[in-house]
């Protein structure tokens, strides 16, 4: 008998399982509220029966500020003109834009420049956007600027600046030689004696 009582039960409980449970989430809308084939969907559509408003304004806190009307620090300046840079030459980028961003970004690298001449993401960010523009001369002027303030940045955009022994694509083996394989700083002194 107990064997059937069982039975009965997880036949019972499978049925009701098996029938489903809908909830008004699960309910489809109704066709009027969907937009129609070419017309706008959101709340500014026409022809819907429901209206919707804008979306509610979300609560937003601001991280704190300096005082108003002082300028960003130089280090953010160069932070949103890398991304300028960055977004310039994305794929599908009109050349309009693109020259529009470059421009704005080279501003905000002077501008950086100007509040810390010694701010080393805006010189290798201004570097940076002039190889990328094929401006080489310039870049290379801006790089060895970079390397004369802050020689432990130095950094390649193309593959590794030195292999072994201090020998590599910016260092020639009679570059590396030249100094003292002692020396800790070889490297870093090597690379400033043939970029000068």
């Amino acid at each position: 008998m107990d064997g059937r009582l069982l039975q009965l039960v997880l036949v019972a409980g499978l049925a009701v399982g098996a029938s489903g449970c809908r909830t008004s989430q699960d309910q489809p809308l109704p066709d009027a509220t969907l937009p129609k084939p070419g017309e706008r969907a959101g709340w500014m559509s026409k022809g819907s029966s429901q209206k919707f408003g804008p979306p509610k304004e979300a609560v937003v806190e601001r991280a704190p500020r300096g005082k108003p009307g002082q300028p960003l620090k130089p280090e953010t300046e160069a932070a949103f003109a890398d991304t300028e840079v960055e977004a310039a030459f994305s794929e599908g980028k009109p050349a309009v834009e693109r020259d529009a961003l470059l421009d704005s970004a080279r501003q905000k690298y002077q501008k950086a420049l100007k509040q810390d001449p010694k701010c080393t993401p805006a010189l290798a960010g201004l570097a940076k956007l002039y190889s990328k523009i094929g401006d080489r001369e310039r870049a290379s002027q801006i790089y060895a600027e970079a390397l004369r303030q802050s020689p432990k940045h130095i950094a390649s955009t193309s593959g590794f600046l030195t292999g072994p022994g201090g020998e590599g694509t910016t260092i020639s083996a009679a570059g590396a030689r030249a100094i003292p394989a002692t020396d800790q700083h070889r490297v870093i002194k090597a690379f400033l004696s043939e970029h000068q």
